[in-house]
């Protein structure tokens, strides 16, 4: 639904500090007052300017992986999702574009859209498709989530942990609505137990000012779980917002949602951040990397550390 636009991103560095969350800085990302280092590079500058050396003998050392898929197949049509009863022509949200995300692990892909989830072997045979708010359907505190409808799912296989991530944002009345994580307790989407979790990203009104959560994003790596997010106010304009939490007790034998960190008011990356699904080690106090287009200039690179 949100454009990238090639020539220009901004990229934020998270410090990650200990499972990724640093558990020193309560309640947001960044301590009350501090201010994160910045600077803004041209995107016509040499590519040496914004790559150091360490990095760039990283990426000519490191060997390429290839992984290949046996067969070609179609995955759920319009069709599909009209015979099976989750999106109906009479449906008052049909035409919504599919938001098309999908996720290729050891034996299985898996494709969620707005309005339906499957499920299939890598040689096309479809195991399961249901509604989205089925598949992300969880109770909390006596409420059923989505309180209304799913939209925006994303999917991602990390092979790190060997496990399968999913999130959504439910609707609510259409403000203050927050985001669901989903994960899977083993590599098998289709027979494996998915534990889920509301995340309270959404913000309560401000005086006569609504907000609205969309556009969610989602990465991985070895520390945590990371999301992005635009807020969008229907009269006070927009804004992104960036939340973390632990990736161990997602994972963990007995799984629970750790602390939540959310970082808002971020007023210089256009549209929602984009989390980085990193599959390369990483170490305890290694950053987690954001990237977004730039506000301020489209020609421009801008990053945070």
């Amino acid at each position: 639904m949100w454009k990238w636009i090639a020539a220009a991103v901004a990229l934020v560095c998270l410090c990650t500090p200990s499972m990724g969350i640093s558990a020193d800085i309560p309640g947001d990302l960044l301590s009350p007052g501090a201010e994160p280092y910045s600077q803004t590079w041209n995107h016509l500058a040499p590519a040496s300017s914004a790559i150091s050396l360490t990095a760039q003998a990283h990426i000519q050392s490191e060997p390429a992986l290839m992984e290949f898929i046996p067969v070609a197949f179609p995955a759920i049509s319009l069709q599909d999702q009209y015979n099976d009863g989750f999106n109906a022509p009479d449906d008052p949200n049909h035409g919504w574009a599919p938001d098309t995300m999908g996720a290729v692990g050891p034996n299985h892909f898996m494709v969620a859209l707005n309005d339906s989830v499957a499920v299939y072997t890598k040689t096309g045979v479809r195991l399961s498709h249901v509604s989205t708010e089925n598949f992300f359907n969880v109770v909390v505190d006596g409420v059923v989530y989505p309180r209304t409808r799913a939209f925006d799912p994303r999917v991602v296989f990390d092979r790190r942990s060997d496990r399968w991530f999913a999130s959504v944002l439910e609707r609510s009345n259409g403000y203050n609505n927050h985001l669901i994580l989903a994960v899977c307790r083993t590599n098998d989407p289709f027979a494996g137990i998915w534990d889920k979790y509301v995340i309270p990203v959404g913000e309560p009104a401000l005086n006569t000012c609504e907000f609205n959560t969309d556009y969610d994003t989602l990465g991985v790596d070895d520390n945590g779980v990371y999301f992005g997010m635009m807020i969008r106010g229907n009269i006070c304009g927009t804004k992104a917002k960036i939340v973390a939490t632990p990736k161990q007790p997602l994972i963990a034998d007995v799984p629970f949602l750790g602390p939540v960190y959310q970082w808002g008011n971020i007023t210089d990356m256009y549209r929602s951040p984009q989390a980085a699904h990193n599959l390369d080690p990483v170490g305890p106090s290694d950053p987690a990397w954001f990237v977004s287009s730039s506000t301020n200039g489209n020609q421009n690179l801008n990053y945070r550390i």
